[in-house]
């Protein structure tokens, strides 16, 4: 699933970013990442801080 991906970790503080990115005719998105938060069903509310970290960090990249 994963393969022509590279794999490189962002560390933002408290949390840690494992991206995935790659490129070709054949990928549905030029730049896929995914991040870990540690919290239950409501995680805006559970972990705001670290929330607001991965998407700043998400938002400051594009």
């Amino acid at each position: 699933m994963f393969d022509g991906f590279a794999l490189e970790e962002i560390d933002v503080g408290e949390v840690r970013l494992r991206v995935r990115h790659g490129r070709g005719p054949d990928r549905a998105a030029d730049d896929v990442r995914t991040a870990s938060i540690d919290s239950g069903h409501h995680m805006a509310e559970e972990a705001p801080e670290r929330l607001a970290a991965v998407l700043t960090a998400f938002l400051a990249a594009a």
